[in-house]
């Protein structure tokens, strides 16, 4: 009986305990995320709000606002909408530059990364989440564009600097991708332009963001031609005259790769031009872009070229406005496409004054092929060399395994930095001589080093003397009196020793 009334106890107990928890939770906990919530929400909407209602002009941001949409608007986001993620809360509706705009907006509260979260239990939920209107942007071209255009997949505003579609790098300008953030997605279809965003009231980039959509599709609108965008000229237009070197970069480079047939190519302010191939259009954008004064454009066109990407690419390594992300990009490619023997002058350049990251590539590189002709090179480096370009120099000089490499893997083994030291130890009994193992056996006998030095000393050593003893496998060899041998100690199977013996104690193990 008594079971029953410690449960009762326990519950008359545990309940208010319980209930208090989640209650301060509830008004304390996120007091400032409730507030978050309801107030915020009606500040964002004074962003759609509260202005004279006229309609959108462009370059024109401080007296727009979007106006109720209507019936006709409402069937447009229904059918434009290539997801539909929940009972929206607003509508709205707009004219800018002839562009038709609207837009459906919906409270949600995201985390830092985007994501929609729900209640916001924990600390950290509450620290980095935030309320945000998740609003969809929807230019409507179906009276221009074919219900047919549309982009390979509903994709992300990064995908700018590595996307694969022709159509969405032609429709993304500069003013657009300054505009969106990395998460935001973008889509082309039946006839509409669509973007996704969540945006909080204190972000300031709605109305650059409508604009930067107008502006891109009025472009895309005034290309087409019996419904079908004329995407290389989209390009071409975009290469000749956008301020961004990433969008003029992945112009050319889309340029060149695609097989959108080509119609006609219109310069900026002269009359239109008879229909052309697509071999001249490429032609044209080749020699624009090797024009360019971005070495990040002059680079994505020599990708595209044979011999003459070479000096292209070569330039690119010693160019003073490109940056290290480019530089090794340059470098990757040109190690790619071309045979060592050509390499070496630039390797040589690299390892005298190249960047820390330039010289980890080559020296890399030189290690994989073993490439024994670059061992002076890669010696006079390892005395300045830092810490993971000395591990790099020690590994390559390991794989090429020449006996003139010792010194210098001595002197990067008896550096202070312990990874320095293991990969030197690996290297020398590749290749180390006796001399080097005066150096090793210290360290193969100390407790007081980490064991994976211990273990890296004393495989050395064990190498070194198979190697001279002439029994693969022997773990004793033969020296001078004055710097011992070593021998397995009976009470110790396996330990080294330096002392003196009468008789050596080898294990062959080629028996």
């Amino acid at each position: 009986m008594w079971i029953f009334y410690f449960v009762g106890l326990l519950c008359l107990v545990a309940a208010p305990l319980i209930f208090s928890f989640f209650a301060g939770q509830f008004f304390f906990g996120t007091l400032s995320w409730g507030r978050q919530l309801f107030f915020g929400r009606r500040d964002a909407r004074k962003l759609l709000e509260g202005r004279p209602a006229r309609a959108l002009t462009a370059g024109d941001a401080s007296a727009w606002r979007f106006e109720a949409p209507a019936a006709d608007d409402r069937r447009a986001l229904d059918t434009a909408l290539i997801e539909r993620r929940g009972p929206f809360d607003v509508e709205h509706g707009a004219t800018l530059d002839g562009i038709r705009v609207l837009s459906r907006t919906r409270s949600m509260v995201v985390d830092h990364l985007g994501e929609k979260v729900g209640f916001p239990w924990t600390r950290d939920e509450r620290r980095t989440s935030e309320h945000v209107l998740y609003t969809s942007i929807i230019a409507d071209c179906t009276a221009h564009l074919s219900s047919a255009v549309a982009l390979h997949a509903d994709a992300r505003a990064d995908e700018v600097n590595f996307g694969d579609d022709a159509l969405f790098v032609a429709f993304v300008t500069s003013a657009l991708r300054a505009t969106v953030r990395d998460s935001d997605r973008i889509a082309i279809s039946e006839g509409y332009v669509i973007v996704q965003t969540p945006f909080a009231n204190r972000d300031g980039r709605l109305a650059p963001l409508v604009e930067a959509i107008a502006a891109a599709c009025r472009r895309l609108v005034d290309t087409t031609e019996d419904g079908q965008p004329d995407v290389a000229r989209l390009l071409l237009d975009a290469l000749e005259h956008d301020p961004d070197p990433t969008i003029r970069a992945r112009a050319i480079d889309r340029l060149l790769q695609s097989a959108t047939p080509v119609r006609r190519f219109v310069p900026r302010g002269q009359q239109p031009m008879e229909p052309t191939t697509r071999d001249e259009v490429q032609e044209r954008g080749l020699a624009m872009a090797l024009a360019d004064t971005s070495p990040l454009v002059r680079f994505a066109a020599a990708r595209h070229l044979h011999e003459d990407g070479f000096d292209v690419a070569a330039r690119t390594l010693h160019d003073e406005d490109a940056d290290d992300v480019l530089r090794q990009r340059a470098l990757r490619f040109l190690m790619r496409r071309f045979p060592i023997e050509r390499l070496m002058p630039i390797f040589t350049s690299v390892l005298e004054q190249g960047g820390e990251r330039l010289q980890l590539i080559v020296v890399r590189r030189l290690g994989d092929l073993a490439h024994a002709a670059s061992l002076p090179k890669l010696c006079a480096v390892a005395d300045r060399a830092t810490r993971d370009l000395a591990v790099a120099i020690a590994q390559a000089l390991g794989a090429i395994g020449s006996p003139d490499a010792e010194v210098t893997l001595i002197s990067l083994y008896e550096r202070h930095d312990e990874q320095v030291k293991i990969v030197a130890a690996d290297a020398l009994g590749t290749l180390g001589s006796a001399a080097a193992v005066a150096h090793l056996l210290p360290a193969a006998e100390s407790t007081r080093v980490s064991h994976e030095l211990r273990v890296a000393a004393s495989t050395a050593v064990g190498l070194i003397q198979s190697r001279l003893s002439g029994h693969a496998g022997a773990l004793s060899m033969y020296s001078p009196p004055t710097t011992g041998h070593l021998s397995l100690k009976p009470g110790g199977r396996g330990a080294l020793s330096d002392t003196g013996a009468d008789k050596s104690d080898p294990i062959d193990l080629s028996k």
